[in-house]
C-alpha cells in the first residue's frame, strides 16, 4: 500500500524510518534519485536487508541533515553580460 504525502509527513514527525520511494514522494523526486544519493554517500541510510538486494531505511534526522546540507548559498556576486 502506497502512503499518501500526509501519511509520510506524519511518519517524519514521529521519527519513523522511511523507504527510498517514500522519501522520493516527500521530496518530489524519483526513488532512483534517492538511492543514488544513498550510494554516493550524500544521504545516510541503513540497509535492513539480509540478502544481496539492499533494502534501505532513512531516519528523518538523516533526511533533515541531508536537506540542511543542500540549502543553496545566496550568490554574493552577480555576473552581467557585456553590452
Amino acid at each position: 500500500m502506497a502512503l499518501t504525502l500526509e501519511q509520510i509527513a506524519e511518519r517524519v514527525r514521529w521519527g519513523m524510518p522511511l523507504t527510498p520511494p517514500e522519501v522520493g514522494k516527500y521530496l518530489s523526486v524519483a526513488p532512483e534519485t534517492v538511492i543514488s544519493w544513498i550510494r554516493s554517500g550524500f544521504l545516510v541510510a541503513s540497509n535492513v536487508a539480509t540478502g544481496a538486494r539492499p533494502s534501505y531505511r532513512i531516519r528523518p534526522a538523516d533526511l533533515n541533515d541531508f536537506l540542511d546540507s543542500r540549502v543553496e548559498v545566496p550568490r554574493t556576486h552577480t555576473f552581467r553580460a557585456r553590452a
